[in-house]
């Protein structure tokens, strides 16, 4: 993809996907022209997750420095952009105060802190009702066990929390101001009923 000054895009639309893996991550530039999409990979980083005491965390601040590195590196081509948009993997989140956009490093999924709580619901809710309520596979890394295990673990951290946003989200949230949860992202949870189109109140509950 050639680097176009915003002179000369002759009518080129582009847009900046911050796509996240669990292991690396990288900012991408795309461009629509006449009905035909190009993509320029502009920045990549390595994605360690960082033990702490007994728990695995995502380094969060670590990932968006390296978002902001790509996103500095397209600015300087003066390229109009459309939009922004970041994806990541599933059933990992972030508590954001009302003040604070993190409280805490988010633990990773691969963290066993959930195993127990995973085989309480199972026995105390019931693998028919869960299932009923967001159709997900059943998996103990799902946010749902997470969740249990804050609630149990560590309420002091929920009863400082506006809200739990996805770690797409939650980049999302630092680059527009907004919280919200993405459809797909919020699947993941095993707390979102797809028929409803909503978050399941009976298993928030």
């Amino acid at each position: 993809m050639p680097s176009l000054t915003s002179e000369e895009n002759n009518g080129t639309s582009y847009y900046i996907a911050c796509d996240l893996g669990a292991e690396s991550g990288r900012v991408v530039l795309g461009a629509l022209a006449e009905n035909k999409i190009q993509i320029e990979e502009i920045h990549r980083f390595l994605n360690h997750p960082v033990p702490i005491l007994d728990s695995t965390r995502w380094n969060v601040l670590s990932i968006f420095r390296e978002l902001k590195i790509g996103l500095r590196k397209i600015a300087v081509r003066g390229i109009p952009i459309k939009s922004l948009g970041v994806d990541s993997w599933g059933v990992d989140y972030v508590w954001s105060g009302i003040s604070q956009p993190i409280l805490a490093p988010p633990y990773i999924y691969r963290d066993s802190r959930t195993e127990p709580y995973y085989n309480r619901a199972l026995e105390e809710i019931g693998r028919e009702l869960i299932y009923a309520e967001t159709g997900v596979q059943f998996m103990v890394i799902n946010t749902l066990y997470q969740l249990m295990a804050d609630l149990e673990r560590c309420p002091d951290l929920l009863q400082a929390a506006q809200g739990f946003l996805g770690i797409a989200d939650f980049f999302n949230f630092l680059f527009s101001g907004v919280r919200r949860a993405e459809v797909s992202l919020a699947s993941t949870t095993q707390l979102y009923n797809p028929v409803q189109k909503t978050w399941s109140k009976l298993l928030c509950d």
